[in-house]
């Protein structure tokens, strides 16, 4: 009859989210044992070749250097899945989102070659927002390092800021390769990545922090043309001073 219909639809829709989750959890594991094993390799790699070159008293800083390396490669990978899995508790105070992003830049900009230009174009006045600085620090950070990594060495990054009555937009843009279409539908999905390392975390992570906060996060790009994030924050949270 109709109801068994009914239920056997919805059996099967079960069924079918749950192998979906299934394949998500696969792909998840498979990605954090790449990006676990490797460096484990070097570590064990190098040391074997320290402990060698020590009984021949031969110099093994290099050794030294590739195993710090590996272990800052673990470390990041699990910051990520904390970071992803840990809740969205906001701690709430008044933000200048361009002095936020001036800082951010600055920081970048040390571990850039002098090819790269981060340029900045940070409108004043800016009405300070209610936010929680280290979440909005992340978010930012993590858009700006994919700007960075899409763009060839004496390429550009720019970083703005646009008020409005009662929002501030934010727009991150590299002049790369640009996205296709169908990857962008996937970018801000956890563990998808199309690098040769990395969790795939840096964009979910961004969009989780940026929706904590009620905003919005939007991506246009063309292929040999570059990309644009732009992300919207309301002046007026709803919420009050402290955690909320």
């Amino acid at each position: 009859g109709l109801k068994e219909k009914e239920h056997l639809i919805t059996v099967l829709e079960q069924k079918v989210k749950q192998a979906e989750r299934l394949a998500a959890l696969g792909r998840a594991a498979a990605i954090i044992a790449h990006e676990i094993k490797n460096p484990l390799t070097s570590i064990r790699l190098s040391l074997y070749s320290v402990e060698k070159k020590a009984a021949w008293r031969m110099d093994f800083n290099e050794d030294l250097n590739i195993v710090k390396e590996a272990v800052e490669r673990v470390s990041r990978t699990t910051e990520d899945l904390l970071h992803f899995s840990g809740n969205t508790t906001l701690l709430i105070k008044e933000i200048d989102i361009n002095e936020l992003l001036r800082n951010l830049v600055a920081e970048h900009k040390k571990h850039l070659s002098s090819q790269m230009i981060i340029e900045t174009s940070l409108h004043k006045p800016t009405p300070l927002i209610l936010a929680d600085h280290e979440k909005l620090k992340e978010a930012f950070g993590n858009l700006l390092s994919n700007a960075i990594a899409a763009t060839e060495s004496g390429g550009t990054v720019r970083v703005s800021t646009n008020p409005f009555f009662d929002r501030v937009v934010v727009t991150i843009e590299d002049w790369g390769d640009g996205i296709s279409p169908e990857i962008q539908q996937k970018i801000f999905d956890p563990f998808f990545t199309t690098k040769q390392s990395g969790t795939g975390l840096g964009l979910a992570i961004a969009k989780k922090n940026i929706e904590a906060h009620r905003g919005i996060i939007e991506v246009e790009s063309e292929l040999g043309w570059g990309t644009k994030f732009n992300i919207t924050l309301f002046v007026q949270y709803p919420g009050r001073n402290g955690v909320v």
